[in-house]
């Protein structure tokens, strides 16, 4: 017996201070899949305004979003 869930999309919203690795964590998502073990935290840049993809894990979709952690 498994746990019952509904297949529509997720939405997940990443909300943090400025500089707190919401990108990081979205980056690390997107890479899960690969098996490099790269480093990360020299490649990524402040976010200005948002980022956001569509990830599928497990046949479930994922929306994430990424909000700036700074006021423009």
């Amino acid at each position: 017996m498994g746990v019952s869930y509904n297949k529509k999309r997720q939405n997940v919203l990443l909300l943090g201070l400025e500089k707190s690795g919401k990108t990081t964590f979205l980056k690390k998502i997107l890479e899960f899949d690969q098996s490099t073990n790269n480093d990360l935290s020299n490649k990524i840049e402040s976010t200005v305004s948002y980022n956001y993809c569509l990830k599928t894990i497990n046949d479930q979709e994922y929306d994430i979003w990424d909000l700036s952690g700074s006021s423009l």
